[in-house]
């Protein structure tokens, strides 16, 4: 009887040993498929399906993102990275979050444009829809903003500046991957743009207090950093992606703190979106 009992547990380890070792064997496979997919020359692929995907996509003149339609069909909106509209989950956190804390009597400025997306979809909430200036560092997607502008009946203002300090004129690095677009993290292709500040923006725009919605990758720091008086005196609300990819965790963990010091109060967070109330201010008319 204990042999039997003895020869069982024996096969039970001996069974546990070859999984493990066929686990193994299959993880080092999938490694190595990695390596040799990085190095085979089909970067711009990303994945396969990913490219089929945006090929599908380009078939259509335009998308379709929550209530918007938009056109993708610019060469700086590569075909790999189309496939972001596919289930119209494109932007939806941050888009979820403009739901659900925008208010609309305030202006907004935008930094980061992107594609028009967010600008669109931010515009039909507002009150005065003229009250709302998008800040677009890349030339190539300006063209592109403003025929989803007009696609889409929106009334904002477009400016092909990049947030910059320092000098009029500043480097800004032009990813493959439109969004990634940055003037923090360096490319093999670089342009000059004339830079602007959110202090300017208020003096040439000659708003009180207004919304500030940040996506542009990596500068937010700099932004924080330089800015924080204007922040806390002029901004009501923040909606900011962060990119602890290009400034690293103790970057944005500093940004954060100072930004609570100021009276910001962190309302709501996502993998993509932070939103920060300034408790300075109530409703008011602006």
């Amino acid at each position: 009887m204990l042999t039997k009992i003895k020869n069982k547990i024996n096969k039970v380890k001996e069974s546990r040993e070859k999984n493990g070792f066929a686990k193994m064997v299959k993880k080092a496979r999938k490694h190595l498929f990695r390596i040799l997919w990085r190095k085979s020359g089909f970067s711009e692929w990303r994945l396969p399906t990913h490219w089929i995907m945006g090929k599908i996509v380009e078939m259509k003149k335009t998308v379709k993102v929550g209530d918007l339609q938009l056109s993708v069909n610019n060469p700086a909106v590569i075909t790999s990275t189309k496939y972001r509209f596919w289930f119209d989950n494109y932007e939806k956190e941050e888009r979820e979050a403009i739901n659900k804390f925008l208010e609309s009597g305030y202006p907004v400025i935008e930094l980061g444009g992107g594609i028009g997306a967010m600008a669109c979809f931010i515009n039909k909430k507002l009150a005065n829809p003229k009250k709302h200036i998008v800040v677009e560092a890349n030339p190539n997607l300006a063209g592109l903003i403003e025929e989803n502008r007009l696609i889409n009946d929106c009334n904002f203002t477009i400016i092909n500046r990049v947030l910059g300090y320092g000098g009029n004129e500043i480097s800004f690095y032009i990813d493959k991957i439109y969004v990634s677009g940055s003037a923090k993290r360096k490319t093999s292709e670089s342009i000059i743009v004339p830079t602007i500040t959110l202090k300017e923006i208020f003096d040439r725009y000659g708003f009180d207090v207004a919304v500030l919605v940040c996506d542009i990758e990596g500068s937010e720091i700099e932004l924080v950093d330089r800015e924080i008086n204007t922040l806390s005196e002029k901004i009501n609300l923040i909606i900011m992606e962060t990119h602890s990819r290009i400034t690293g965790k103790e970057a944005i963990e500093k940004i954060l703190r100072q930004l609570q010091e100021q009276g910001f109060e962190k309302i709501f967070a996502t993998t993509d979106a932070i939103v920060f109330k300034n408790k300075k201010f109530n409703k008011k008319n602006v």
